[in-house]
């Protein structure tokens, strides 16, 4: 698994057998997909070829996905013909990568036209770089869903506590956590 394992999961739920692990394994690829489907972003460390529209004195793309990998070759071509031979391959000096924002920036003017730009890159997080509140929310989702499944609990709103009070689910938006909701709105891809 990408970031989080059914051994991240059990440690957070405190679950010593292997007798729900298929659950958990099924939890966990599911929560994974929906949120880089959420997020419009592919969060694992992925080679990409993508293709960009490029209007009238444009001099930057915004990547769909980051952050792009330095140490990986990044290659630019500028071609309205979409033939993508060398000459029409930019030249990485002449060309500056924000790594962090995926945003390329060209000294000169791209060719104007439909998918005119041509991009291949690596991009995202492995299991290692991963951010540690990206494992936390991964792994509460889970949790979460993995606890309504065993309690066969996804239709309750609420549920009283032992102290005589209440946990309330009404906040729940597609039966989501709402710090998952709100971490997956902060960090979805803009706009392409």
């Amino acid at each position: 698994m990408v970031f989080i394992t059914i051994d991240d999961i059990k440690a957070e739920l405190n679950i010593d057998s292997t007798r729900d692990d298929f659950l958990l394994n099924t939890i966990v690829g599911a929560v994974l997909k929906l949120w880089d489907e959420l997020t419009n972003r592919t969060w694992a460390k992925t080679a990409h070829t993508e293709y960009y529209d490029s209007p009238r004195y444009n001099s930057t793309v915004f990547l769909k996905n980051y952050p792009v990998h330095s140490s990986e070759t990044i290659q630019l071509w500028d071609d309205p013909d979409w033939e993508w031979g060398d000459d029409s391959e930019i030249d990485s000096d002449d060309f500056r990568v924000d790594y962090e924002n995926g945003i390329i920036h060209y000294n000169g003017y791209f060719y104007e036209g439909k998918q005119s730009i041509k991009v291949t890159y690596t991009a995202g997080y492995s299991d290692e770089t991963a951010p540690g509140w990206l494992k936390d929310i991964l792994v509460r989702q889970v949790a979460h869903w993995f606890e309504q499944a065993k309690n066969k609990s996804w239709h309750i709103s609420s549920l009283a506590t032992g102290e005589g009070g209440t946990t309330s689910y009404k906040n729940l938006r597609d039966n989501l956590l709402p710090e998952f909701v709100l971490l997956a709105d902060l960090n979805r891809r803009r706009g392409n």
